[in-house]
């Protein structure tokens, strides 16, 4: 990979810094600005690989579109890749509209799901109940620290909804 990319001026700017792939264990994402672009990477790493004996497997390799005004045309030049809508890399939901919204609400509900399944300790009588009450607060309040993430009232009105939810199970 590292060949592939060695002396390619492409890629995406983000903050002042050129990120051109994200490599993580044995997941490589390429990152570039136009279709175009992608392809001439793609058929770059392509040759590179065939030097060393190794091809892209296309049938696993995905490609996805950032398109938020949605102006953007399919083309040919990445017609042998499938395309796809949104993908999940490293546990967080990436989307081709840059929105952020499914993955809050995938997100709560994975928190939703985690908390019921500690019913058991929060309704042990053995606890105090204010012990259960901080246990849940300290997790609730966690999920609030992180300012950057804006998001709608829908994905806010779901976190109070799920918040109220734990707080009943404590009484039941």
């Amino acid at each position: 990979m590292r060949k592939a990319l060695d002396g390619w001026d492409g890629g995406v700017t983000v903050g002042g810094t050129k990120i051109t792939n994200l490599r993580y264990a044995d997941d490589t994402t390429i990152l570039a600005a136009s279709e175009s672009e992608m392809a001439a990477i793609l058929e770059r790493i392509e040759r590179v690989n065939l030097k060393f004996g190794l091809h892209i497997n296309r049938s696993k390799t995905k490609v996805m579109t950032v398109d938020r005004a949605q102006v953007l045309s399919p083309s040919n030049a990445l017609k042998d890749y499938e395309e796809v809508a949104e993908f999940i890399y490293l546990g967080s939901l990436i989307s081709n509209s840059g929105n952020c919204e499914k993955e809050i609400g995938r997100r709560i509900g994975m928190a939703k799901s985690a908390m019921t399944s500690l019913d058991k300790f929060c309704k042990d009588r053995h606890n105090e109940m204010f012990q259960s009450l901080d246990f849940l607060q300290a997790k609730i309040v966690k999920t609030k620290k992180f300012p950057e993430v804006k998001s709608k009232n829908s994905s806010e009105e779901s976190l109070q909804v799920v918040k109220q939810i734990l707080y009943r199970s404590l009484y039941l």
